[in-house]
């Protein structure tokens, strides 16, 4: 988003990055973030200007503050921009920055309830992670309950199978010896014995059937018990759609103003604030976004570029970060000497 205001002698340029926050279900995928809705880049020709003192290479920066909110140490947030200044670098094949602690562009971190709000959201899709991975264990304990229960009903089955086969066999021996009229002692014995170890083994059966009857039942339980869970899962899912719903969110700017007179240069300020991002590779693009508008950048409607206006996680770019062949098409057009 670019606004330009004009005055006497001075002139002010704000370019930053739109982000366009969004929930991040687990249902979809660990997954679970930011940015660009409304405007379709590639559909538009407008372009915003990057700073009027353009391809001014090596271009120094400094950090000049980072606000405790971000849970970033000055170390990390001095790291990203080195890496994002890499990006340009490697893409150009040139030493287009300089670390200045002293001087040279600052780097501001301003937390505020952009970033607050992107970190109760990040905190809100972690619990539901949390909570889809313990869903996913308990899915898959019950599906290894039901097979280990289908395997032991199956060995059953198989085992009154053969009872039957067994007693039917034992039946008609007896049939057969009555049949005769007279049936010897020794016989009778082994009958009897034969009787009483198949009423044995029904006993048994009958006890196994029960047994497994009652683990079926607990089965059906905690499958209840977890369709419950499931249902519970995706109503918090609902309303953390409805807590966070798709918005515009500036999550960065890049800031210049410039006093002339006479025609001549007489003043530079510049500066580049950010004030939201979810992972480090967004950080990085962030940053690499404002410091391709420092060089003097404007926006390309290049869907996955970092000079895009908008951003988009949830589309398929490059992470980490890359340069792309749009990004570059801008740093020859506007610095060509480079």
């Amino acid at each position: 988003m670019t606004s330009r205001f004009t005055r006497l002698m001075a002139t002010v340029f704000v370019v930053g990055l739109l982000a366009w926050l969004s929930v991040k279900t687990p249902s979809s995928g660990p997954g679970m973030s930011p940015l660009a809705e409304g405007v379709d880049p590639a559909g538009t020709e407008e372009w915003s200007a990057g700073s009027e003192l353009p391809c001014a290479v090596p271009l120094e920066w400094r950090l000049a503050r980072v606000d405790e909110g971000f849970e970033l140490s000055r170390d990390e947030a001095a790291a990203a921009v080195e890496a994002a200044a890499s990006l340009w670098e490697e893409a150009a094949g040139l030493p287009l920055f300089n670390f200045a602690p002293e001087g040279g562009l600052p780097v501001r971190f301003v937390y505020d309830d952009r970033q607050a709000r992107a970190q109760e959201q990040r905190r809100s899709e972690a619990e539901l992670g949390l909570r889809e991975s313990e869903l996913a264990a308990k899915r898959a304990e019950i599906e290894e309950w039901r097979a280990d229960h289908e395997a032991l009903l199956a060995r059953y089955q198989a085992r009154v199978q053969d009872l039957e086969e067994r007693l039917s066999r034992h039946n008609v021996s007896v049939r057969l010896w009555n049949e005769r009229g007279t049936v010897p002692e020794e016989v009778r014995t082994k009958l009897h014995r034969s009787e009483e170890a198949l009423e044995v083994e029904r006993h048994e059966l009958e006890l196994r059937r029960r047994e497994l009857e009652e683990v079926q039942q607990r089965i059906r339980a905690e499958e209840e018990r977890f369709g419950r869970e499931v249902e519970r899962r995706n109503r918090e899912v609902e309303a953390l759609d409805r807590a966070f719903p798709p918005t515009h969110v500036e999550s960065g700017t890049y800031r210049e103003e410039i006093r002339t007179r006479g025609g001549r240069v007489t003043f530079v300020e510049r500066k580049i604030e950010v004030y939201r991002f979810d992972e480090r590779s967004d950080l990085i693009r962030l940053l690499a976004h404002e410091l391709g508008h420092a060089l003097g950048l404007g926006h390309t409607p290049a869907r996955g570029a970092v000079m895009s206006e908008f951003y988009d996680r949830q589309e398929e770019v490059e992470v980490p970060p890359a340069i792309h062949r749009a990004d570059l098409e801008l740093l020859r057009a506007r610095c060509p000497e480079l």
